[in-house]
């Protein structure tokens, strides 16, 4: 199984390397891809959008993947899934500490499209709330 890990806002894919060496050490594949620019500026579109792009120069456009995602890289996981194709080649989804309801610290005044996304009750938020049934299976 191939393996991507997906950082979360402010970090590169560096930040994943202690998880990325457990899992070769299991004998898995693993991809943990920097999704620029870290702070979040052009949005969970445009991330999952460099996910995307990444992952298929990486695998190909049909192997099927497990996604790994932390803090905002999860809520960028499952918009790839569900807004990008993604879910027809993605075999597991994980998302550790991820906003999926929002968080209250997107509120902090910092100028970033994804801190607005990651607001509780966002537009992009009911949009993957509204859309979970391209999850199913």
């Amino acid at each position: 199984m191939k393996i991507v890990l997906v950082h979360g806002i402010f970090n590169t894919g560096r930040v994943m390397s202690r998880m990325q060496k457990s899992f070769e050490a299991e004998g898995y594949e693993c991809f943990a891809p920097t999704l620029a620019p870290f702070d979040g500026s052009l949005g969970i579109e445009h991330a999952s959008t460099s996910l995307k792009q990444q992952i298929e120069l990486r695998f190909g456009e049909h192997e099927m993947i497990t996604l790994v995602g932390f803090s905002m890289g999860g809520i960028v996981a499952r918009y790839y899934l569900q807004a990008l194709g993604g879910a027809k080649r993605v075999a597991n989804l994980f998302t550790l500490s991820s906003p999926h309801h929002g968080t209250y610290t997107a509120y902090l005044p910092y100028p970033s499209k994804t801190f607005k996304q990651l607001r509780p009750n966002s537009k992009l938020l009911r949009f993957l709330q509204e859309n979970e049934e391209t999850l199913e299976g």
